[in-house]
């Protein structure tokens, strides 16, 4: 009995000591088939799991330089690559046996600044060089990033009610990080209450919107008159 306590209380001090980032949204890539699968920040590293998918028939292969960075957008800080695992480093390549194979690897730099929610990540090297620009690491706006862009499927499959409770979601809570999603997913409620006829509805979030703090909201409000969104 001692000895399970003893482990728990282990277990549960090292899941307190790192945040994991799952899939975490980002603006833009180099490499389309390369993915950042999960960001660990624990006591003493930031770790970026990261896999690749060969596209090839033949002669495919990666690699990765030893001078790669991480730069906080709000510091303005650099964090330089400490280690790697499972890539090798430039000129040194990793050869691929087959189409689709997948290659995964993990970099490690040096625990980033609390107050950087959002990074890049930067390969510099001379040729074929990887980066992904605007990395968030707030687990909450990935959820809500990816909810808004399954809700404009919805809204181009004219799946009105499905898109309504995704947006719905987006606007759920607080918004931890500013970005064009948040009056967007007003107009879109407004637009698909109103394809369905649903005028409590739509006067419901148009006044939630006249109501609400977010940067965009006198474009989007101009934007919803000009199409007579809310008017009988």
């Amino acid at each position: 009995m001692k000895t399970s306590i003893i482990l728990f209380l282990c277990f549960f001090s090292l899941s307190l000591s790192a945040q994991v980032f799952e899939n975490p949204a980002y603006n833009q890539k180099s490499h389309e088939s390369l993915i950042i699968d999960k960001i660990e920040i624990t006591s003493t590293n930031t770790i970026i799991y990261l896999s690749i998918q060969n596209k090839l028939e033949k002669g495919g292969w990666f690699c990765a330089s030893k001078d790669i960075s991480i730069t906080g957008k709000t510091t303005n800080k650099d964090y330089k690559l400490v280690k790697s695992e499972g890539i090798p480093i430039c000129p040194k390549q990793y050869h691929f046996t087959k189409i689709n194979e997948v290659l995964k690897f993990k970099l490690f730099f040096a625990i980033i600044d609390t107050s950087d929610n959002i990074i890049d990540l930067t390969e510099h090297c001379n040729q074929a060089c990887f980066f992904f620009k605007n990395i968030i690491l707030d687990n909450t706006f990935s959820k809500k990033l990816s909810n808004f862009e399954k809700g404009l499927e919805f809204i181009s499959a004219k799946n009105y009610e499905k898109s309504i409770q995704l947006f719905e979601s987006v606007l759920q809570g607080e918004n931890s990080i500013e970005s064009h999603i948040y009056g967007l997913s007003f107009y879109y409620l407004i637009l698909a209450n109103k394809e369905l006829n649903n005028k409590d509805k739509v006067q419901y979030w148009h006044k939630k919107l006249i109501n609400t703090v977010i940067n965009d909201k006198e474009t989007i409000l101009q934007k919803i008159e000009e199409l007579n969104l809310v008017k009988e």
